[in-house]
């Protein structure tokens, strides 16, 4: 099985070398004529997100001046996307724009099968003006740049999100709490004394994600990657102390996992337990399994995640991005048309805006929702991760 994977990805680098030296060549963007071409965008969104996407592509293709058709479709989850991509990569044929975490920017150029934005957004003519680069969060805009690639930007931010915690604020009360638990050993206290295996009843909905483990590493005042970006640091008392917590909660049986798709968030609005984490991106679904719950509706609310001794609330801002793979020149030069325009990113369903000029709008509606009272004084990590 080993083999055939080696033998998979070597074909795969093969094929994205022989059709990204044909393109790269082609930095003069000048006399490249985007006019007529059709770009497609495999993305995640579906539902009221896709219903929102397809306004925002409609009004793509009737505006632009050069005649650009967008095809966008909804390609199911990022693990789907992630294979596809891999698949579309060894066979050449590849969307001009796809969706994808920082970790998938890093392993499709591995086969050089992604476009170096820089090119775009510095040329003269179609590029990012110094006040548009600027109207991005520097953090958002940081994290695309891939060091161990020249410093190679690999892709744009639309959105991004936080990982939070949810609880659920009546069962808290009921066990004589007036608040979510500040650190880590409040946290597994309260989720222990809500646990009653006999009843079906957990302190925990475990959901195995590297974003919510990232969070707990960083509550800690850890980090996951060396100061330098080139490796991954895993073996450090700040990851030892995070899997310390969980381990803490299975030994004494206060954690439950759902193996069902968003089976945390199932486990959560049915009150089987007390607390999840998870992105903020979630926050209309927790609402919707909450309402629809066997157990009738509570009140719940979010928190950051508990935090170690003597540190400081945290919250992991973090999100996927828009990459472009490798095709024509001007198949590229028409979906950055695109990406660099006003619909690709005004589109933020869910997410934290990564421009800028938002930020009044954002501070006014996280400022007059008491669900995000307790967010408002947590910082982001130093670093970013994704």
């Amino acid at each position: 099985m080993q083999h055939k994977w080696i033998k998979a990805f070597v074909l795969v680098a093969l094929v994205a070398s022989m059709v990204g030296a044909s393109v790269a060549a082609a930095q003069d963007l000048s006399d490249l004529d985007p006019t007529g071409q059709t770009i497609t965008w495999w993305h995640n969104h579906s539902g009221q997100r896709e219903e929102q996407l397809a306004v925002l592509v409609e009004e793509f293709n009737t505006t632009n001046e050069w005649g650009i058709t967008l095809v966008a479709e909804n390609q199911g989850s990022y693990d789907d996307i992630r294979n596809k991509m891999n698949a579309a990569i060894a066979s050449g044929d590849v969307p001009s724009l796809v969706v994808g975490y920082q970790n998938d920017e890093a392993f499709y150029q591995q086969a050089n099968a992604l476009v170096d934005l820089n090119i775009y957004v510095n040329d003269p003519t179609w590029g990012f003006t110094e006040e548009e680069i600027a109207d991005f969060y520097p953090g958002f805009w940081a994290q695309d740049v891939h060091v161990l690639y020249d410093n190679q930007r690999l892709g744009l931010p639309p959105n991004r999100s936080m990982t939070l915690m949810y609880y659920n604020v009546d069962w808290l009360n009921e066990l004589g709490y007036d608040g979510p638990p500040e650190t880590w050993e409040e946290y597994v206290e309260v989720a222990c004394a809500a646990t009653d295996p006999d009843a079906g009843l957990y302190g925990h909905s475990w959901y195995d994600s590297a974003s919510n483990l990232a969070t707990m590493v960083f509550s800690f005042g850890g980090d996951i990657i060396n100061a330098e970006n080139t490796a991954f640091t895993f073996d450090t008392s700040e990851m030892r102390q995070a899997l310390g917590v969980i381990e803490q909660l299975v030994d004494q049986g206060c954690i439950t996992q759902n193996p069902e798709n968003f089976g945390d968030q199932a486990d959560f609005g049915n009150r089987v337990a007390m607390f999840t984490f998870g992105s903020s991106s979630g926050l209309p679904f927790y609402g919707t399994a909450v309402d629809e719950g066997a157990n009738g509706p509570f009140e719940w609310s979010i928190a950051p995640f508990p935090h170690g001794e003597g540190q400081e609330a945290i919250v992991n801002v973090y999100g996927g991005s828009i990459l472009m793979p490798v095709t024509t020149a001007e198949q590229q030069l028409a979906a950055w048309l695109f990406l660099s325009g006003s619909p690709a990113l005004r589109f933020r369903p869910g997410g934290l805006r990564s421009a800028a000029t938002t930020r009044p709008a954002l501070r006014r509606s996280i400022t007059s929702r008491s669900t995000w009272k307790r967010i408002r004084n947590s910082r982001p990590p130093t670093g970013c991760w994704a």
